[in-house]
């Protein structure tokens, strides 16, 4: 076995360095983002079986994520049920809706002593108005929808908090 050094002392030219593209193209390279630009960019499409496993992997994640969230909205809910023996199961998610799925800023808001009870007499309300909007259909449903949201955008921002839309003020 020669070394480097002694090819170099015999005279001869060093071995060319093989081709990528040749040695791609001689054997049958599965696709790989790790060979992108080596192989050309034929090789480095999907197939339809693995478009397939991995869309049949994302709806499989999905479920589990929904699952997950599902799971813990309901602990959120039931916490807040026991904190607050007051609260129904509708109110309480209505609640969470409000404070973005928050349980602690729920359990603060609703402890204030100036807008506790103001907050919850909202809710009541609110959870009234969203039973009845189920029940509608077409454009009435759309309206009161639409009515609900913007209520709940309203009771997001709490008094008091610092908002740059307004100048920087404090509400």
């Amino acid at each position: 076995m020669s070394t480097l050094s002694e090819n170099m002392n015999s005279g001869h030219p060093p071995a060319p360095a093989p081709d990528p593209a040749a040695a791609c193209a001689a054997v049958d390279v599965a696709p790989n983002k790790l060979l992108d630009g080596v192989c050309g960019n034929d090789d480095n499409e999907l197939t339809d079986a693995q478009k397939a496993l991995i869309a049949e992997r994302m709806k499989a994640l999905q479920a589990r994520f929904k699952a997950f969230e599902a799971k813990t909205n309901k602990q959120k809910v039931d916490e807040l049920m026991l904190a607050h023996e007051s609260l129904t199961e509708a109110e309480a998610e209505m609640l969470l809706r409000i404070c973005n799925n928050n349980e602690f800023e729920a359990g603060d808001r609703l402890t204030e002593e100036e807008d506790g009870d103001a907050l919850l007499t909202s809710i009541r309300k609110m959870v009234v108005e969203e039973t009845r909007a189920l029940k509608l259909k077409g454009n009435n449903a759309a309206m009161a929808r639409a009515r609900l949201e913007k209520k709940q955008a309203r009771l997001r921002k709490r008094r008091g908090e610092f908002r740059e839309d307004n100048g920087g003020a404090l509400h």
